[in-house]
């Protein structure tokens, strides 16, 4: 580094490492590795926004384990706690790797405003 440019200003990511990393109070460092507050859980899949998943735990109204939870920092492994939502179970869907051709002509985007076909018309209703 060039003796005239001042150091670069930790960013956040590093801050909450060493927090982490020093038994700090940083998210990173809440539960063992591998685990996530519940709010951030739920929102990674898909069911809600961090703020309302907060607002649905205190209500008493999400479930991890059998047990229900009212702290949404509770530290969960999304890919194996049960977690449900108003009597419903919640997980990632079952991840599909769909192979494709795409014609000459055929666009690749979910809906296109000049009224081309797109590659979704060419999947089955099921995938769309």
């Amino acid at each position: 580094m060039p003796p005239n440019k001042p150091p670069r200003r930790p960013t956040r990511a590093s801050t909450l490492r060493e927090r982490s990393n020093s038994g700090g109070a940083g998210m990173l460092g809440r539960g063992a590795p591998g685990t996530v507050p519940l709010n951030r859980a739920l929102s990674k899949l898909g069911v809600c926004s961090r703020t309302q998943a907060a607002r649905w735990i205190a209500e008493g109204r999400v479930e991890v384990d059998g047990a229900v939870v009212r702290d949404p920092d509770r530290a969960v492994r999304p890919e194996t706690a049960r977690i449900v939502v108003d009597g419903a179970e919640v997980g990632a869907a079952t991840p599909r790797l769909v192979l494709l051709y795409k014609p000459r002509g055929v666009v690749t985007t979910r809906s296109d405003p000049n009224g081309r076909r797109t590659v979704y018309d060419l999947l089955p209703p099921e995938l769309g």
